[in-house]
C-alpha cells in the first residue's frame, strides 16, 4: 500500500505536484513488488470508505489467479516469520534505492 504523506481524501484534492509524485510512488512500489515476484500483473485499487485518507493498494496477481474473482481481502492470511520479514524489507529496501 502506498499512502499520501499529508492528509487528503480525494485526488483532486492533491497539487499537480503532489499528484505527480504520488503516482510516482505507486508507480515505483509496482516496479518494486514485479521485480521481486514477477507477477502477471499488478492491480491498483484506490479506496477509503474504511478509512478516508488518499492510499492506494497494490495487488500482484499471476496466471493461476481467476481474473473474474473479486479481491477478497479476507480470503487467506499470510504470516512470515519474522526473519523472513526482515527479509522481505531488506530486498524491498534494496530495490526502491535505484530509483533516483
Amino acid at each position: 500500500m502506498v499512502i499520501f504523506r499529508r492528509h487528503a481524501n480525494e485526488l483532486f484534492e492533491l497539487s499537480a505536484s503532489e499528484l505527480t509524485e504520488f503516482w510516482q510512488d505507486v508507480s515505483h512500489t509496482a516496479r518494486v513488488l514485479y521485480d521481486l515476484y514477477h507477477p502477471t500483473k499488478v492491480n491498483y485499487l484506490v479506496y477509503g470508505h474504511h478509512c478516508p485518507h488518499l492510499h492506494c493498494h497494490l495487488v500482484v496477481h499471476s496466471y493461476e489467479d481467476d481474473p473474474s474473482k473479486p479481491v477478497d481481502w479476507n480470503e487467506e492470511t499470510v504470516l512470515l516469520s519474522p526473519q523472513q520479514y526482515q527479509h522481505l524489507i531488506t530486498q524491498m529496501q534494496r530495490k526502491f534505492q535505484e530509483f533516483p
